[in-house]
């Protein structure tokens, strides 16, 4: 019976995946009845396996129903993803609580330790891999438009050959001395390098050319062989350049935009704070996040027209904003948002396969 029990349990996952994503396409809403009879869907399948005789589902299932609503809440609370795309990653964590034995055995992929306790976290793990690969791609495409070339290639080649550069150096240590521990040095000299350049070319003259040195120092302490093993062997060290260069292209977009206040509607996620002290009317461009919710906790109290909040716009926000517009030049910066459920959609099918980010880091 489990097995059939783990079957009717991933078809409900991508079933209700899939309506909310035709939702989301048409509407830009994913409906609360979808979640809500997912997550009974995962009651009533708890309750089925537990009378079947697998006592120990209960607290596996009470694991996931948990870290899939924290997830889902943090990452709502910071703006990040939608109410609708919250809850239904929570419906998904409480579906498929690990990564079914059936299709282990079917496609022969080992799988994270982490899998068969919290399959939620793999869909994470490649949800992020996806947005990446996104965030490179939009990234690079800016700066070909804008005919930055020259841009491109350093932000995108700068982490490979941080990467590169630090595996020389801890390779050539860890020979000379005869301790293979030695080669985690590189990790502090990526950070090293990482300060060092930053966004000037000056600067990255002067890292490279620092790279340079590094590296004829560290092929006169070892072979070349060895160091060529290293790098080319290594998948972490390529995994982790291609997930710097990703973050570093992808830092570059813009993630906000001036938006109209007429055609302001509620739900939009403002990215600056508006208040009035002394009569004049105060404007801060923040970045919502952990910490800016924690030390908005701390600021002093302000008659605020408008601040970022997990739900967006209210109406009465809408009203207020109206009220000042003149005064606010007719516009107010807004977050960029676009559709999470795609991701989540394509996620979901990649980790009943695998792990990809266990797969690039391990």
């Amino acid at each position: 019976m489990q097995p059939l029990l783990d079957l009717f349990s991933v078809l409900t996952a991508l079933a209700g995946c899939f309506i909310a994503l035709r939702s989301d396409l048409a509407t830009g809403k994913i409906p609360n009845r979808l979640t809500n009879r997912m997550l009974a869907a995962s009651f009533i399948l708890m309750i089925l396996r537990v009378f079947s005789g697998d006592s120990s589902y209960l607290g596996l299932y009470l694991l996931n129903f948990a870290a899939g609503f924290v997830i889902g809440f943090v990452f709502w609370y910071v703006q990040a993803w939608s109410g609708g795309d919250a809850k239904i990653f929570w419906a998904i964590a409480s579906l498929i609580l690990v990564y079914p034995p059936a299709l282990e055995g079917l496609f022969g992929v080992s799988q994270p330790y982490y899998s068969s306790q919290v399959f939620a976290v793999t869909v994470l793990f490649n949800m992020g891999l996806l947005l990446l690969l996104r965030f490179l791609f939009m990234g690079l495409t800016k700066f070909l438009k804008e005919g930055k070339i020259i841009d491109a290639f350093r932000l995108t080649t700068s982490p490979m050959i941080y990467i590169m550069a630090s595996t020389l150096i801890g390779t050539g240590l860890a020979a000379v001395a005869g301790i293979p521990a030695l080669i985690y040095v590189s990790w502090p000299v990526i950070f090293l390098l990482s300060v060092i350049e930053r966004s000037s070319y000056r600067k990255f003259l002067v890292s490279s050319a620092l790279i340079a040195v590094l590296g004829f120092a560290a092929l006169s302490l070892t072979s070349k062989q060895n160091i060529a093993y290293e790098l080319l062997s290594n998948k972490q060290t390529l995994g982790i350049a291609f997930l710097l260069s990703a973050y570093a292209a992808g830092s570059r977009i813009p993630f906000t935009k001036n938006m109209p206040i007429k055609d302001l509607k509620t739900g939009i996620s403002v990215a600056e704070e508006i208040y009035t002290t002394d009569g004049s009317i105060i404007r801060e461009e923040v970045n919502p996040s952990l910490m800016y919710s924690f030390l908005s906790i701390l600021k002093p109290r302000r008659n605020y027209i408008v601040r970022p909040t997990p739900a967006g716009l209210s109406e009465r926000d809408i009203e207020e904003l109206k009220t000042h517009e003149a005064d606010l030049g007719g516009s107010i910066k807004v977050n960029q948002s676009f559709l999470l459920m795609p991701y989540i959609t394509a996620a979901l099918l990649l980790s009943l396969y695998a792990d990809f980010l266990w797969i690039l880091l391990s």
